[in-house]
C-alpha cells in the first residue's frame, strides 16, 4: 500500500451533521477499496485566494491515507461528484527513496580515494586549459 495525502476544501455554510456525513463518505471510500486512514486533520475555515462558487472562505481538511491507486482513483471520482466539495487534491506522498533496494545493491559506490584523485585531476586540467587559453602568459613564456 502507497501513502497519500488528500486536502479537500468544503463549504463554509455545512452545518455540523453534514459535514460528517460528507466526511464519512469520503473515508468509506477509501476503507472499501482496502485503504486505510491514518491522519485526519481539520484546519477548519480559512480565507480563499480568489473566489469559488460565489465563497470567499472554505472550510479545509488534510486526509492521510495509505491505500492501492485504485483506492485513490475511486476517492477522486467520490470528491468530483460530491456538491460541498469545492476543490479537493490528491497526492501520493514523497517516501525518500529514489531507487529500489535491488538498483542500489547492483551499483557499487566508488572509494572516496578514486573520487578525489578523479576531483584533483579536474582542477588540474581545468588549470591547465586557462594556461593555454590567456596566450600562454604563464611559465613557458619566453622573455625577450
Amino acid at each position: 500500500m502507497r501513502p497519500y495525502e488528500a486536502m479537500v476544501v468544503l463549504e463554509p455554510g455545512l452545518a455540523d451533521d453534514a459535514m460528517e456525513a460528507v466526511l464519512n463518505r469520503i473515508t468509506g471510500a477509501i476503507t472499501s477499496q482496502g485503504g486505510e486512514v491514518t491522519h485526519l486533520d481539520r484546519w477548519g475555515k480559512r480565507r480563499l485566494a480568489y473566489e469559488i462558487g460565489g465563497h470567499t472562505e472554505g472550510y479545509y481538511v488534510l486526509i492521510k491515507f495509505q491505500g492501492n491507486p485504485a483506492a485513490a482513483i475511486e476517492l477522486d471520482r467520490i470528491l468530483r461528484i460530491t456538491d460541498p466539495v469545492m476543490r479537493h487534491l490528491i497526492v501520493r506522498e514523497y517516501t525518500g527513496r529514489r531507487k529500489s533496494a535491488a538498483a542500489a545493491a547492483q551499483a557499487p559506490a566508488a572509494p572516496a580515494t578514486e573520487v578525489a584523485g578523479t576531483a584533483a585531476e579536474a582542477e588540474a586540467k581545468a588549470g591547465a586549459e586557462a594556461g593555454e587559453s590567456t596566450g600562454g602568459t604563464g611559465s613557458g613564456a619566453q622573455s625577450k
